[in-house]
């Protein structure tokens, strides 16, 4: 018994020393030399959200020795000296069996650049960062992401609390939690719902999944021991709940998420009082004060924090000139072959080119005019698909340096191509206020006896431009000539006029003038059309017969999907055969589109013809893409005969671009919407028999791409998912009067079209150490692809008698 008393006390003696041997604080001597092991692992990947699996993955892999030494203590807190020794970095490449490490990725025994130093508070924050500001921004990064893992927070073992924390993610709330056995062992944990302000200002918890965990181990002597961190970051559609059960393997692509999940292990090595001189002396200072003296001051950047510093390497990430695979000489010569083949295929494809030309033009002015000059110059020997290509890159280009060029290219065009550049010019990204002026010169130019239509266009692409204008007092100006022609069209009882104006007002995202409603209340009682635009439509007492159809289609998935909608209406009174028969037809097709959480409407197209006592009552074909009216005009033929007008044309969508840190590097993501329009209208007005027909054949392929893209400078891995989306729900309406018939058929057409999920890595190859560099892809692997159904069914066929 008394042995097993001693036993007990000896024991409880042990185990108070442990507790009162565990650090409440880190502690260093000005001197100590710490080596790791660091490894990090990063990937890109898709998702799938309704079964919780992943496809397979692009990872990137990134091993290096690394030294800090505590240099000096200042304000009772530590400043250190670190840096990375025998970087190595490669790629973990999945083919489709076991993962093979690739191992062609360079390695240098070499340091990673120059030193750098960090700032860290007796609890673990770390408040302050400097580096030279010749080191390569590749280099401090992967820096500031080791010394990121080296952040912690001292907690008592067995206590919880929530502190107020930064890193190169953002400024959040981490929940913080002490464990006591042979060390102390710090966990911490985060998600997108903690964090304050993203280091991206683009990127809300709206956007974005997020997960972040991290444990460091705190040596009983009072120096970090290891550290583990992981991150995982999601693009996907936040704002839509999830099915569980399992895709199918058509659909997988459309429920995948874009995601990277990254981890780095720094392991202890060894701890010492740095005696002799070590790399990290040799290489620099030996104090932050001795790095001042020693440096001109714009050599030396200091950052008061790594979320201070994350925020400024994702605005330069965002604005360099993107490292593309292929050369834009290759590029270009693919989209020509592309622009002339209508087969659609190949529009995910064409697409991608669109968007890489673009991205590599707004950071090269130089390269943008040397490039697209002789493109422009030969435009009226060009395809309509090369032209239509030409200007969707003219369109989409928002740089400042190349503006003047765009404009300029614009009108040049506009002398060969007056339709389709006006239909570009409606989605400019930053038109100028010369294009602005032409372009209302031209309106006022056009005669609208010989051609409405090409003066209402005009208008509605001047609207729209006035709203990308930059100078406001220049905008303003314009806002005001669009509001002098709503009174210019009052005063001159011009009902089509002013249709198109108020259009354009709508462009312009202006709001008709109070003074001007009251004026115009009275014309709408008078005219349909315009009745139709300023109200709400209403049942029409002059339609007491009236029949109604309605269909709908959702392609794609929980991430990914566009809704496909048709509307048919036939309206009559009960006197047929009567000359004062009133009847209305209406055929009207709508699309709107979801990805990754963004939604938009991408279409919305009618064609309406009636009569109301004798007197023409609606009459028009209808056409708005992204919710802006790009083409209206009056049927113009109306012998009895079917007529045709189609109207095609690719439209530059929404795009978002989300830079993320996640473990040893930012990752970029990225999604965009584009449209590709292939719309016919068609109707037979024949007044003789009472009895109009109107059709749509509203083909609308919604393209989209995204991706997640790891870069660690000499390798490159990522995940792909490109998409089209393509159905045409074509509704038809008919009156007949002289039947006393009604009737509605609706068809339903599908095409071809592909949809992939890729993963690919690519090395940078270079002939003299880093110049005359080229990206050398060496794998890629699709994970899923789909190719829509070539069909074409029956929805709906019916007549109705009118009694």
């Amino acid at each position: 018994m008394k042995q097993t008393l001693i036993v007990l006390l000896l024991v409880t003696l042990c185990f108070m020393a442990g507790v009162l041997a565990v650090p409440t604080k880190l502690n260093y001597k000005v001197g100590q030399l710490l080596e790791y092991n660091v490894h990090g692992d990063i990937d890109a990947k898709g998702h799938i959200v309704t079964d919780g699996s992943s496809t397979k993955k692009s990872a990137s892999t990134l091993d290096a020795q690394l030294l800090v030494k505590c240099t000096e203590i200042k304000d009772g807190n530590y400043i250190f000296v670190m840096n990375l020794f025998d970087t190595r970095v490669g790629t973990n490449f999945d083919h489709g069996g076991e993962a093979t490490l690739v191992n062609e990725a360079e390695s240098s025994s070499n340091p990673l650049g120059y030193n750098m130093y960090f700032e860290q508070q007796p609890d673990g924050q770390i408040t302050h960062i400097w580096y030279y500001t010749a080191d390569d921004k590749y280099f401090v990064n992967i820096k500031v992401s080791v010394i990121n893992a080296l952040q912690t927070a001292v907690v008592a073992p067995k206590t919880e609390k929530k502190i107020l924390e930064n890193d190169p993610l953002g400024n959040h709330y981490t929940l913080a939690s002490g464990e006591a056995a042979d060390m102390l062992t710090v966990k911490r944990t985060y998600n997108a719902d903690d964090v304050l302000k993203f280091a991206d200002s683009t990127v809300s918890k709206n956007n974005i999944k997020l997960t972040a965990a991290s444990m460091t181990n705190i040596h009983n002597e009072g120096f970090i021991h290891s550290s583990k961190v992981e991150q995982a970051v999601y693009l996907t559609n936040v704002n839509k709940a999830t099915t569980t059960s399992s895709s199918s393997p058509e659909s997988q692509g459309f429920d995948s998420q874009l995601a990277s999940v990254g981890v780095v292990n720094v392991n202890f090595v060894s701890n010492k009082m740095d005696a002799s001189q070590s790399p990290l002396v040799q290489l620099g200072y030996n104090s932050v004060d001795d790095l001042k003296r020693g440096l001109k001051k714009e050599e030396l950047t200091s950052h008061a924090s790594l979320f201070e510093y994350a925020e400024q390497a994702t605005r330069f990430i965002k604005n360099q000139q993107p490292d593309t695979v292929e050369s834009i000489d290759k590029m270009i010569s693919t989209l020509k072959q592309l622009a002339n083949d209508n087969k659609k295929e190949q529009l995910t494809l064409k697409h991608k080119l669109f968007h890489a030309l673009i991205a590599s033009f707004k950071s090269d002015a130089e390269l943008f005019i040397v490039k697209m000059t002789p493109l422009v110059l030969d435009v009226k020997h060009a395809s309509e698909g090369f032209v239509d290509a030409l200007l969707f890159i003219l369109s989409s280009m928002d740089s400042s340096a190349t503006s003047t060029y765009v404009n300029e290219f614009m009108m040049k065009i506009y002398e060969h191509h007056p339709y389709a550049t006006i239909f570009a010019m409606n989605h400019m990204k930053q038109p100028s206020d010369k294009l602005a002026h032409f372009v209302f010169a031209q309106y006022m130019k056009a005669d609208a006896a010989k051609n409405l239509a090409l003066r209402n266009t005009l208008v509605y692409a001047y609207g729209s431009m006035t709203t990308h204008l930059d100078d406001p007092k220049k905008k303003q100006r314009h806002f005001q000539r669009l509001h002098a022609l709503v009174d210019v069209a009052i005063t001159l009882s011009n009902n089509d006029h002013l249709i198109a104006v108020l259009y354009a007002l709508k462009n312009a995202r202006l709001s008709i003038l109070p003074s001007q409603f009251a004026q115009l209340k009275p014309l709408a009682k008078q005219d349909a059309h315009l009745a139709f635009l300023l109200l709400s439509e209403t049942t029409d007492p002059d339609f007491p017969f009236a029949k109604e159809y309605h269909y709908n289609k959702t392609l794609g998935g929980d991430i990914i999907s566009a809704k496909f909608d048709a509307e048919l209406f036939a309206g009559t009174n009960f006197d047929c055969s009567h000359e004062y028969f009133n009847y209305k037809a209406l055929a009207k097709a709508t699309a709107d589109a979801d990805v990754f959480g963004s939604k938009k409407s991408i279409l919305d197209a009618h064609a309406i013809y009636g009569k109301k006592a004798g007197q023409p009552l609606a009459n028009e074909i209808f056409l708005s893409i992204f919710d802006k009216v790009y083409y209206d005009k009056k049927l113009p033929s109306l012998d009895c005969s079917e007529h045709f007008i189609p109207l095609a044309h690719s439209t530059p969508g929404f795009s978002v671009s989300y830079t993320l840190w996640v473990s040893i590097v930012p990752v970029t993501f990225t999604a965009r919407a584009d449209v590709v329009l292939d719309l016919k209208f068609g109707w037979s007005v024949c007044d003789d028999k009472l009895s109009a027909m109107v059709e749509l054949i509203p083909s609308a392929t919604l393209v989209v791409s995204g991706s997640a893209e790891v870069n660690l400078l000499i390798v490159r891995g990522g995940a792909e998912l490109d998409v089209a989306l393509d159905l045409a729900l074509i509704p038809r309406a008919t009156v007949t009067g002289s039947l006393c018939e009604v009737g509605f058929d609706l068809r339903l057409k599908s095409i071809p079209v592909r949809s992939h999920f890729d993963t690919y890595y690519a090395l940078k190859k270079c002939k003299f150490l880093f110049f005359d560099c080229h990206w050398d892809k060496k794998g890629s692997k699709t994970w899923w692809e789909y190719t829509s159904p070539n069909k074409e069914l029956s929805l709906f066929s019916n007549s109705f008698k009118i009694a």
